[in-house]
């Protein structure tokens, strides 16, 4: 019986694919595909935006000097110094979910006075909040409550706060209603507008200021869902 001998054949280069251009049509692939249908699935989101911060009442108290009040305004200011921002992970079982949500919000008061010539809480007005979430026609609503611990920097009677620290200031609650779209893949584009009611007290020099927010969020972002 004849046996055949089997020579090699030289590949190519332009025919091997090596594992990064495997990668790369994976991973979009991956991206554009529905998820696998579960009951259960986890989603994770960011955002930037911005938000209308109401006018709401600011006093302070120092003691031995009479407490001050004033009605304050606040500016936001988004893309200056340290951005604003939110970040959401979720697990969702059907049309309903619990999530955890992060919401780097910023003040700074727009109406400074003799008393108060300086507040800014540029490094986060920060609202953790855990969130019910509600699917239905497709929008999300969603409500929730938690913490808030901000970075404020202050200018009180002429005297700024000697030493500067993040502080657990007082809690949230809060309200929305989003949506994803499109909604059939696993990586969408992301909205919510968002309302915040917040109860903050934070330190100045040899007092506190109680600082309340109200504020009305523009959010928009990426979303992903395993």
């Amino acid at each position: 019986m004849r046996r055949r001998s089997l020579a090699a054949r030289k590949v190519p280069s332009s025919e091997v694919m090596g594992p990064s251009r495997l990668l790369a049509p994976a991973l979009a692939a991956a991206a554009l595909l529905p998820p696998a249908a579960a009951d259960a699935q986890w989603r994770v989101e960011a955002f930037t935006g911005t938000a209308h911060n109401f006018t709401t009442p600011l006093t302070v108290h120092q003691p031995g000097l009479p407490d001050f009040r004033m009605d304050a305004r606040y500016d936001t200011r988004p893309f200056t110094g340290s951005p604003y921002y939110s970040a959401r992970v979720g697990w969702w079982r059907g049309a309903s979910g619990w999530e955890l949500q992060l919401l780097h919000h910023k003040l700074y008061l727009a109406n400074p006075s003799t008393e108060v010539s300086h507040l800014e809480i540029s490094h986060g007005y920060n609202m953790l909040a855990v969130n019910r979430a509600l699917e239905r026609g497709g929008l999300v609503v969603r409500g929730g409550a938690g913490i808030v611990w901000t970075f404020p920097e202050t200018t009180v009677r002429g005297r700024k706060r000697p030493t500067l620290s993040y502080d657990l200031s007082g809690f949230n609650v809060a309200a929305g209603v989003g949506g994803r779209w499109p909604r059939t893949t696993r990586l969408s584009l992301s909205g919510e507008l968002r309302l915040t009611l917040s109860w903050a007290t934070i330190p100045v020099f040899e007092g506190e200021a109680d600082v309340p927010n109200r504020a009305l969020h523009f959010l928009v972002g990426l979303g992903y869902r395993f």
